[in-house]
């Protein structure tokens, strides 16, 4: 069942790529996570839920679809590379221009893949470049026998608790350490398959009313458990708790209330607006981080937020920009 556009899935996107920018921005002041001023760790552990909402909001999007060829997937994984490989040729001759040095543009994307280089962030596309090589055998099996999709993703869910609860058992030495992003199947997995369980439940449209204030008492216990862990095993990292169960629930409820928000129709073209850039800024956000915490002490509460506001300005603006380029706009948009 093919659906129409839907606002309430671009604001979905949104809170995600804000949320990742408020990560890596007010990462800044409280030593990602660490320490710093409380309401700037509160900032940080509410942008715990953006990377597991891309992944719903994509497995949402693709695993719905009435027919996902290779041809499909093949065609989005030549793009993403695309994407990567062209955001690094132009980094290769920036800086051949500043330092008369060269880079390898091949090199630094495969960095850039492994949570390295210029575009570390990169790394999600790479998980997302999996997801799309596994889509065709997850879509058929949505289609023709959803119980084993449903065991498949209950088999994600089982690892991704075993590994949370032997994070604790081990004194806060999270197996995450070990396995950067990019390879964190087991968690990306479970999310992206969670979006297509939603979308099974959209198209039968019995998606349950969640009151968002019960929404919001989860978020409070995500918020106090994130606490918890990191002063008592030193686990601050948001990415330490993608796999305990109480985000599981949170990003859940989360993303079931922006499914039945009742969107105003005076607001859906700057939800789309936001949408349609996102991706843009969550490439470029990092480069403006970069310039601006050399000019303001991003540890200070206030300068950080002064800092997150230009960081989300700046991105916008230049993906904007970027965007009216006719030849050159597929860089910023998917």
């Amino acid at each position: 069942m093919e659906i129409k556009r839907s606002y309430n899935i671009d604001l979905a996107k949104v809170i995600a790529y804000i949320g990742v920018v408020f990560l890596h921005v007010v990462g800044e002041a409280t030593n990602s996570g660490y320490s710093g001023p409380v309401l700037s760790q509160i900032m940080y552990n509410l942008g715990t839920i953006a990377v597991p909402i891309f992944f719903v909001v994509n497995g949402y999007l693709v695993l719905g679809k009435k027919s996902v060829t290779y041809s499909y997937s093949n065609n989005k994984i030549l793009n993403i590379l695309g994407v990567i490989l062209c955001w690094n040729i132009i980094y290769s001759m920036l800086f051949y221009l500043a330092k008369h040095q060269v880079k390898n543009p091949i090199q630094l994307s495969w960095e850039s893949l492994l949570q390295k280089g210029v575009f570390p962030q990169f790394w999600f596309l790479g998980s997302l470049m999996i997801c799309y090589l596994l889509l065709p055998i997850l879509s058929n099996i949505w289609h023709k026998n959803y119980l084993i999709f449903i065991v498949i993703f209950t088999i994600c869910v089982l690892i991704s608790l075993c590994l949370d609860f032997r994070n604790i058992l081990t004194g806060g030495s999270p197996i995450q350490r070990d396995v950067i992003q990019t390879f964190r199947l087991w968690t990306w997995l479970m999310y992206y398959m969670l979006g297509g369980i939603l979308r099974r439940i959209a198209n039968d449209k019995k998606i349950p009313a969640i009151n968002p204030i019960i929404c919001g008492f989860f978020i409070i216990g995500m918020l106090v458990y994130e606490f918890f862990i990191k002063y008592r095993y030193g686990m601050g990292f948001a990415e330490y708790n993608y796999d305990n169960l109480i985000t599981i629930l949170t990003v859940t409820l989360v993303f079931i209330v922006i499914l039945n928000l009742k969107i105003p129709n005076q607001v859906n073209n700057k939800i789309l607006f936001l949408s349609q850039n996102g991706f843009g800024v969550y490439i470029v956000h990092l480069l403006f981080l970069k310039v601006i915490e050399k000019v303001l002490d991003l540890s200070n509460l206030w300068l950080n937020l002064v800092g997150l506001i230009m960081v989300l300005v700046l991105s916008y603006s230049l993906t904007y920009l970027v965007s009216k380029i006719r030849y050159i706009r597929k860089l910023v948009f998917r």
